[in-house]
């Protein structure tokens, strides 16, 4: 008969306990494999390491990228004399001054106002709020709408206007109705004289209080009624901005001209001045922002270096998880995943080339070629390199020349000479190397390839390709040992009963 790998005899001929036995030989066997998974999950926590860093520098280099902008720089702020009237914004590229003023008409979109419609108390339908019945309709800028004054009411006539104008871009009338006044509204969402209300008259339209003759808010261009359509029309800004008339030229209260952006608010008696200079507060506080962020990023690469490993401290087993509380678990993985990244190779030369970066000069032509020279210095400490801001220095800079501050940070070289390369510019290109050394040696976590051909992401799947291989040999060699135990199981149950059965020969011999 032959052994099948289901078929284990567990010592019932021998009296021993093969399932112990075999477990112990078994451990035996499983640490090699279990040196394995170790090594696993060592190098899957060095790589989330390393894609942790990634990120973090991920982060910064959108900051780097926009400080080697001149927009970051030419930070411009506008300033009102009377918001209440006009409010200003100056784009980057708008010369500083003053400039003057004057609203004598805003712009405006074009609406209707009904009269009181006379309605009654009961607004469920057409019917029973105005009298009228059956199938009716009214054309607004060549549109019909139709309702069914039965069944449907003024608020289904405004829900049909709405969902016209919002689903056909050509098409620019809302609509409303405020019970409190008993008044129907139409306006256009834009503004300017060329914008315009048709309401087609007839007498549905008559109903509503929209082309009656007695409504002051329906005009024709030039004022009076007419018997086929009631017309509004909207109206152009009349603005002086510096001396110079701007008479229905503009269809929007929001206006640019040379680069700054005035918001009409209100018509006004005189003139309102408007200031436009160096926004150094803000100019200030991108390059604070870029600093702290250079400082929060080099110590995050810092802290992976300086952080101790704990040789004595590696990956759980299985076994030795059950052996343990949780607490314990947690305070034993805390300690084996420390200090995967100390003193490498990697993360010191990103570390060091970034730090060289902020200190090297750079060759311009202003009176600044260092952060030292704006108030920006680097102070050793025992465990990173941060860079400190004087801001009165810095505040300085920016106000009296802002123009070589920007060329400190952006310049941008006619030749390759990193000499001349400004200090965001650099650092850009520096963060977006150790960026590409990290995901050589780690992979992306961006990276949704089936596939990571990383130098870690290579050296886990030969360790997993090695696992597989050690599983399969370890269920053979479970089974050689079943195999083996059975055997010995059977050769001593096969003694038994031959010995069982000389005993019962020899006994029943000498009864004879």
């Amino acid at each position: 008969m032959s052994i099948g790998s289901s078929f284990h005899i567990g010592g019932l001929a021998s009296g021993m306990d093969i399932d112990s036995k075999i477990e112990k030989l078994m451990e035996a066997e499983r640490k090699p494999l279990d040196k394995m998974k170790q090594q696993k999950q060592e190098l899957e926590w060095k790589q989330q390491d390393y894609r942790d860093i990634n990120k973090k520098l991920r982060s910064f280099e959108d900051t780097a990228f926009d400080m080697k902008l001149q927009s970051s720089y030419m930070v411009s702020s506008a300033t009102s004399s009377d918001e209440s009237a006009v409010t200003a914004s100056a784009s980057p590229s708008a010369l500083e001054g003053v400039h003057r003023i004057k609203v004598d008409q805003l712009a405006s979109g074009a609406s209707v106002t009904s009269d009181k419609m006379g309605s009654s108390d009961d607004l469920s339908t057409l019917s029973s709020q105005l009298g009228v019945w059956g199938e009716r309709e009214i054309e607004i800028n060549d549109v019909l709408f139709e309702i069914d004054t039965d069944n449907e009411s003024i608020y289904n006539l405004v829900d049909k206007i709405n969902s016209y104008e919002s689903s056909h871009d050509d098409f620019n009338v809302q609509a409303s109705y405020d019970k409190t006044v008993d008044r129907f509204y139409l306006s256009t969402k834009d503004t300017g004289e060329d914008q315009q209300i048709t309401v087609r008259n007839n007498w549905f339209a008559d109903q509503l209080a929209l082309t009656s003759n007695s409504n002051s808010n329906i005009n024709t261009a030039d004022g009076s009624y007419s018997g086929d359509a009631a017309v509004t029309a909207g109206k152009d800004a009349n603005i002086t901005i510096d001396d110079v008339e701007y008479n229905n030229e503009f269809s929007s209260n929001r206006i640019t001209l040379n680069n700054v952006t005035y918001n009409l608010n209100n018509t006004t008696s005189s003139e309102v001045t408007v200031n436009v200079s160096r926004d150094t507060d803000k100019i200030v506080d991108n390059i604070t922002s870029f600093i702290d962020k250079y400082n929060k990023t080099i110590k995050n690469i810092n802290d992976e270096l300086d952080e101790p490993y704990y040789s004595d401290y590696q990956p759980l087993t299985d076994a030795q998880r059950e052996e343990l509380t949780d607490d314990q678990i947690n305070k034993w993985i805390e300690k084996a995943k420390s200090g995967l990244l100390h003193n490498d190779s990697v993360l010191s030369n990103i570390s060091n080339k970034m730090r060289m970066t902020m200190s090297t000069v750079v060759d311009t032509e202003g009176d600044y070629n260092n952060l030292s020279e704006i108030g920006i210095k680097t102070t050793r400490d025992y465990n990173s390199d941060q860079l400190v801001i004087d801001e009165d220095v810095l505040r300085s800079a920016v106000e009296n020349n802002p123009e070589d501050v920007m060329d400190l940070f952006t310049k941008d070289p006619e030749s390759e000479e990193y000499s001349e390369m400004g200090v965001a510019r650099r650092l850009y290109e520096d963060i977006e190397n150790g960026m590409d050394r990290i995901s050589d040696k780690a992979g992306s976590s961006n990276d949704f390839s089936l596939t990571d051909d990383s130098f870690l992401g290579n050296k886990i799947e030969r360790v997993e390709d090695r696992i597989d291989v050690k599983e399969e040999r370890l269920e053979k060699t479970e089974e050689r040992y079943w195999d083996q135990f059975t055997r010995m199981e059977q050769a001593i149950q096969k003694a038994n009963q031959q010995s069982a059965w000389l005993s019962q020969q020899l006994g029943g011999g000498m009864s004879m």
